[in-house]
């Protein structure tokens, strides 16, 4: 029922008779013309069912993701990150650019991982790395090459890093992040993944080390199922060689949105941060967190700071957690209704910060505890306006998706 123009609906219900209702005018082809299909009422029956032969996508080196017996249970995979400034001069060749790459960790996910999943995870190797490289000792691993200690580049990602095709026989290609729900890791590579970051600075060599950082995250029965952290660093005297392994146990199962991210305020700069978004106060945002404030924070109601900042409207705090925040926050749930923090501004009828939401990633077909969609609360805040710039942009995001043959 939601598919338009070619891209790919979600299953509503199997059944051999449905009967569809429309309110407005659809886009649809009829013997290959195009049209519009007034308001009407449509009977689908079935007539009969015959088996078809698939038809393979263009990377023909890759298993299908639909046949179980082709898709691992777990996928061990190396990230890598290439600035902009090597992407570019060595004019997107694969060798070159494998060889100027820095290794980040590795991510142990399922077979069935989507890229936006996978981004989460490796945001979080970078929190983990980023808070062990701040104390006193310097982490290092060992130079296949060269037998030596090298420092390991803990240096943060910024918020505009994307991921690359590496399934080309001889160039990267760049991936947009609104399409990253709609391509599986095990179509972008086979072993390792690069992701591009525009404003990395280039500060060492690149190399392969033995003993990168290793983050093991297993998921036990599908993608709605995420594991709390058990995380267990080890470190090594900083006189020989030294090594981090954080590792992620799934012993517990708990919503990934709250338990493996937010927490209560503990220090004063938490409580400083909490209160500076809650009264709309950036300067003391600024200062809070430069001062060793978390944004990974929960208020008394279990709202992330996001869900305030769009709540209250001020979209220059919005756009400094979305700027300096993990890509987590951006679709992350409201634990008692389940709202988004586009939800949060759709209701208030803010039409800026649902803006910078939208073209930050946030998804515009998630639904809360009642399976309302932004767009669904925009309207019943009397904003029509406002919800029709979402649905355009939804509709966008699926007509710009690359493959357009639809799903059999």
């Amino acid at each position: 029922a939601a598919l338009q123009v070619g891209g790919h609906g979600e299953r509503l219900h199997q059944c051999r008779e449905v009967m569809l209702l429309t309110y407005k005018s659809i886009p649809m082809q009829v013997d290959g013309e195009p049209c519009r299909l007034a308001p009407a009422m449509i009977r689908i029956s079935l007539r009969n069912q015959a088996n078809m032969v698939q038809k393979s996508k263009r990377r023909t080196s890759m298993p299908l993701l639909n046949d179980p017996q082709s898709v691992p249970d777990r996928l061990r995979i190396r990230v890598n990150k290439i600035s902009l400034q090597d992407y570019e001069g060595f004019h997107y060749d694969k060798e070159k650019l494998r060889e100027a790459s820095i290794p980040l960790g590795i991510l142990v996910v399922r077979g069935d991982c989507d890229l936006e999943t996978c981004r989460m995870y490796i945001d979080r190797l970078q929190e983990d790395l980023q808070s062990v490289s701040s104390g006193s000792q310097r982490v290092h691993y060992q130079d296949q090459e060269t037998s030596f200690p090298r420092a390991l580049s803990a240096q943060r990602l910024s918020p505009r890093w994307c991921f690359l095709d590496a399934t080309s026989a001889d160039r990267f290609y760049r991936i947009d992040r609104s399409q990253e729900h709609l391509h599986f890791v095990m179509e972008i590579s086979q072993d390792e993944i690069f992701i591009l970051d525009p404003d990395m600075v280039l500060s060492q060599q690149a190399g392969t080390p033995p003993g990168m950082p290793d983050l093991v995250v297993e998921q036990a029965s599908g993608m709605t199922d995420w594991w709390n952290p058990a995380l267990r660093k080890r470190m090594l005297s900083d006189s020989g060689l030294g090594m981090i392994s954080p590792h992620y146990e799934d012993s517990d199962l708990k919503d990934f949105s709250h338990s493996r991210v937010l927490q209560s305020p503990v220090s004063s700069e938490d409580h400083a941060i909490l209160q500076a978004v809650v009264a709309g106060d950036l300067m003391k945002l600024i200062e809070s967190y430069k001062n060793g404030g978390s944004l990974l924070i929960q208020g008394p109601d279990h709202c992330s700071l996001l869900h305030y900042a769009a709540k209250t409207g001020n979209g220059e705090i919005v756009k400094y957690i979305l700027d300096h925040g993990p890509s987590e926050l951006l679709d992350m749930a409201d634990s008692e209704t389940g709202e988004t923090a586009l939800h949060k501004a759709a209701c208030q009828r803010n039409r800026a910060v649902c803006q910078l939401l939208v073209d930050a990633g946030a998804s515009l077909r998630k639904t809360d505890s009642k399976g309302k969609t932004p767009q669904d609360r925009a309207q019943q805040a009397g904003d029509p306006d406002l919800a029709a710039y979402l649905e355009s942009r939804q509709n966008y995001k699926i007509i710009g998706h690359e493959d357009l043959e639809t799903a059999v």
